[in-house]
């Protein structure tokens, strides 16, 4: 009897740790906590799932501990919270709460048209509306395309970033001094948010390719006499000595479209406009930042070039006169020496030696009074410039 029960015991005990294994058997992703959705998929892109690998479905779950990785030709969006959407187009996203994401060899581009704030591990990011692109792991950059407010943290460092600006993420996580976007019209994503600036440069491209040779070839008399209308002296253009004549010839048209209406202010804004082209931004990105747009400024940089190659206007047929070639300078006259008139003039001095440097022309050059003021700047204090540039931007597009 005693062996009876035991038997029926111990059939009991079997059925219980069967059915224990059973459930232990389940997969632990039931228990898991659901992070998010995927809303669309491109190309291929798989989910991988308790060490499991599958192709990812439009409209499934996304669980805590779910990985999802694309290849060269596939992207993934997905949305995590109430609002934040996230679009995987490299590499693998290792999905640890609803707010953190592990990302391997990844470009994320997180969206959202509320607070977001998301953990990457080795940085974090927060911003209150707009879209961010997170390259990571280090090597990589944090990019804003359009955000509002948007901070990067790493460890003990926090550095705002403005709408189109970007910082490198170094090996140790340490961020990079911030800088003007760069982008890539072969990027999709970039193509995406940044179309605006793709326009602009486009229309730009060929006008400004083609008035640089012609500008090159004059004084620079006319140019700065330009400059100097609209306010922007000697003083102004030193602290971007690096432009170029056709850069100077683009920041005035496009500071005399942004501030057409407040032309008094259109030095303040060829100020502004240099210091972010000098820094490393295309004037398509300097469009788009301050929201000029393109057919304007292609129209207003003809204007520019009319007026500075073309100063006498037009001729009686329609066309373009263009202003007359600067004439070389010519030896002072001599005059007959007083021991009278019949006197010849004195003979020219000797040649110099070889190696003897020539002597600066006795009559005023024309880029003398613009450029060698400015020699002893160059190159030593060149980096105090740019810092000083830089510190200008930071302090000026967020008032604008």
């Amino acid at each position: 009897m005693r062996a009876s029960r035991f038997k029926v015991s111990l059939l009991g005990l079997l059925l219980l740790a069967a059915l224990a294994g059973s459930a232990c058997s389940r997969s632990t992703s039931e228990a898991s906590e659901t992070v998010g959705s995927i809303a669309r998929i491109q190309g291929s892109v798989n989910l991988v799932r308790d060490g499991a690998t599958r192709p990812a479905v439009e409209d499934e779950e996304l669980l805590a501990g779910d990985e999802i990785r694309v290849d060269s030709t596939g992207s993934v969006t997905f949305r995590m919270g109430a609002s934040t959407d996230l679009e995987l187009v490299e590499g693998a996203a290792l999905l640890r709460r609803s707010n953190a994401i592990r990302l391997s060899d990844a470009t994320l581009v997180v969206s959202s048209d509320e607070p977001v704030e998301m953990d990457f591990e080795t940085l974090r990011v927060a911003f209150q509306s707009g879209a961010v692109r997170v390259e990571l792991p280090a090597p990589g950059r944090v990019a804003s395309y359009e955000v509002q407010d948007l901070q990067v943290t790493s460890g003990t460092q926090a550095i705002p970033l403005p709408q189109l600006w970007q910082a490198s993420v170094a090996e140790d996580a340490t961020l990079g001094q911030a800088q003007p976007l760069q982008f890539s019209r072969d990027d999709e994503i970039d193509a995406a948010h940044l179309a605006h600036a793709l326009e602009a440069d486009s229309k730009l491209g060929n006008l400004l390719r083609g008035v640089e040779p012609q500008l090159a070839a004059r004084d620079g008399s006319a140019l700065r006499r330009r400059l100097g209308d609209a306010g922007i002296g000697p003083e102004s253009l030193a602290r971007f000595e690096p432009a170029t004549s056709t850069d100077q010839l683009m920041g005035l048209a496009f500071a005399r479209e942004w501030k057409r209406d407040v032309p008094d202010e259109t030095a303040k804004g060829f100020e502004q406009a240099m210091a972010l082209k000098v820094l490393g931004a295309s004037w398509g990105l300097v469009a788009q930042n301050f929201d000029v747009g393109p057919d304007a400024l292609v129209a207003g940089l003809q204007a520019e070039i009319n007026a500075v190659l073309f100063p006498d206007g037009v001729d009686e047929g329609g066309s373009l006169v263009p202003a007359p070639a600067p004439s070389p300078t010519r030896a002072p006259s001599r005059t007959p020496g007083t021991g009278g008139t019949g006197q010849p003039a004195p003979a020219p001095p000797p040649a110099p030696a070889p190696g003897t440097p020539a002597p600066s022309p006795s009559a005023p050059g024309l880029l003398e009074p613009v450029i060698d003021p400015l020699r002893p700047l160059l190159p030593n204090e060149l980096e105090a410039i740019i810092d000083e540039l830089y510190g200008l931007v930071h302090g000026l597009v967020p008032l604008v």
